[in-house]
């Protein structure tokens, strides 16, 4: 193993590997910070996925179901926001989008 009172630092010109039979675990007592000029993938196989910051959570279960919470706000914006789903139903201050009423009497759902 490797062991240092304070620092260890590895760099390569090209390309740096850490590969682990077992889990492979990154601590850091402070900021943790990664960066990649030309993108960047994290791919799991097997298993579930949570990443959690400052209490909002995204998860994704092995099954490609994917949940985000947040204990304060969710916020989308873009010039263009599309959502398809075969199922389901989006519910704000307690009215329904699939199964609301109007206050003015119209009856029958919304033209599809």
């Amino acid at each position: 193993g490797i062991v240092a009172g304070t620092t260890v630092s590895i760099e390569a010109g090209t390309f740096v590997s850490i590969e682990a039979a077992g889990a492979l675990s990154v601590t850091a007592g402070g900021k943790y910070t990664f960066a990649a000029k030309k993108g960047a993938k994290i791919e799991v196989e097997g298993g579930d996925v949570e990443i959690t910051v400052n209490g909002a959570t995204v998860k994704v279960a092995e099954a490609g179901d994917v949940e985000i919470e947040s204990p304060t706000k969710i916020s989308l914006t873009a010039p263009e926001i599309n959502a398809t789903a075969a199922s389901g139903d989006i519910t704000i201050n307690g009215v329904s989008l699939v199964n609301h009423t109007h206050m003015s009497g119209a009856v029958g759902k919304p033209d599809k």
